[in-house]
């Protein structure tokens, strides 16, 4: 996903995603960082904040697709 306004920071809100991985990059494209979604009805709002302009959401169970494909590694 691209964001897309003049603002510096945006504010995500990943309550209801749950099983994904958000990873946000930097303008050369290298990534900045990655945070594994994990919600449930117990855990409450999970709202991040990020001036990052780039992300990208993927499915954990297609992580694996993606090694070599993006710098970093997945833990």
């Amino acid at each position: 996903m691209e964001i897309q306004h003049n603002g510096m920071n945006t504010f995500l809100n990943l309550t209801s995603l749950s099983g994904h991985i958000l990873m946000t990059f930097d303008d050369a494209g290298m990534v900045v960082r990655r945070i594994v979604c994990q919600s449930s009805v117990d855990t409450g709002g999970f709202i991040i904040s990020t001036q990052e302009k780039r992300g990208l959401i993927i499915s954990e169970n297609n992580k694996g697709k993606l090694e070599g494909v993006v710098s970093g590694q997945f833990d």
